[in-house]
């Protein structure tokens, strides 16, 4: 799980090598720290001990009543949709900080992307098994129990689904249920969010937003062609040249879209007549 430090590049891109199929708590303060990093409002120590302070509370309560799995449980729900209020915001009409988990422990209200985050990193400290399903509807949990399995919808205050129901939710009943690993959750996570900041001025958040997908994802083109797109029009020239390479080392160069191949012949002409490239502001970038 990550320190109580600043937030730094260097320490998300450390957290998120270390993401396996079991780090379902460290998922949460990796998403503080990127916060932090995309937008540093306050101090990330705060939200490390909201956070904390959360799971602290939610387990106190629990220890003290003694209960059982299905209990604490049960109590999870109560706690996070009654006692403090929890709010899924519209998901179509997403606010410039819906997608912030540190503001979400402020304000109990998010995106239900980030509401689904943080139950699931609730149950989890509260040793749950509870994991997040691979469908359309992607705030449905899974919960693995003793000899059978639950689905809960989160859009729904908490609900066991009937068997009825989860046919309809999955809408595939004759297939496996997969769910999602805590690498594909953040992936999924800096999608949303770099969708989000390219409706917006902040380019500076915009650029690491897609350098720490790239890392997560190194052979996605379209990143590739958008970041080369974004460098380009903030005049670092030897960075969207240098994405630019590496989208046609995938791609061949007559197949790429039109304005993939006129970015790359400006650019090229750029750096070809000039001695001294423009080049971004630093190694966060690349």
């Amino acid at each position: 799980m990550l320190v109580e430090s600043e937030a730094s590049l260097e320490k998300v891109l450390v957290e998120m090598s270390q993401l396996g199929e079991d780090s379902w708590e460290s998922l949460a303060p990796l998403l503080i720290t990127t916060d932090h990093l995309l937008s540093p409002l306050e101090a990330t120590q705060k939200s490390f001990r909201r956070l904390h302070f959360l799971s602290f509370e939610l387990i106190g309560l629990c220890q003290n009543l003694e209960l059982d799995e299905s209990q604490r449980f049960e109590k999870l729900v109560q706690f996070f949709f009654k006692e403090k209020n929890f709010v899924f915001q519209d998901n179509n009409l997403a606010q410039p900080l819906s997608l912030s988990l540190s503001q979400a422990l402020i304000q109990y209200s998010a995106h239900p992307f980030i509401g689904t985050l943080l139950f699931l990193h609730l149950a989890h400290s509260l040793q749950i098994p509870v994991f997040w399903v691979q469908s359309k509807n992607r705030y449905l949990l899974k919960w693995f129990r003793s000899g059978r399995s639950e689905y809960v919808d989160l859009l729904c205050g908490g609900k066991r689904l009937t068997d009825k129901e989860i046919l309809e939710a999955l809408n595939c009943p004759d297939q496996p249920t997969e769910c999602w690993s805590p690498q594909e959750i953040y992936k999924i996570y800096l999608s949303l969010v770099t969708t989000q900041l390219e409706g917006t001025p902040n380019t500076r958040a915009l650029l690491t937003a897609y350098s720490l997908s790239i890392h997560l994802d190194q052979r996605n083109t379209h990143l590739l062609g958008r970041r080369a797109f974004l460098r380009h029009r903030l005049g670092y020239l030897k960075e969207a040249h240098s994405d630019l390479k590496r989208y046609f080392s995938f791609v061949d160069h007559d197949s790429a879209p039109a304005e993939i191949q006129n970015l790359y012949n400006q650019v090229l002409q750029s750096v070809e007549q000039s001695t001294k490239i423009p080049t971004g502001p630093g190694p966060i970038y690349h």
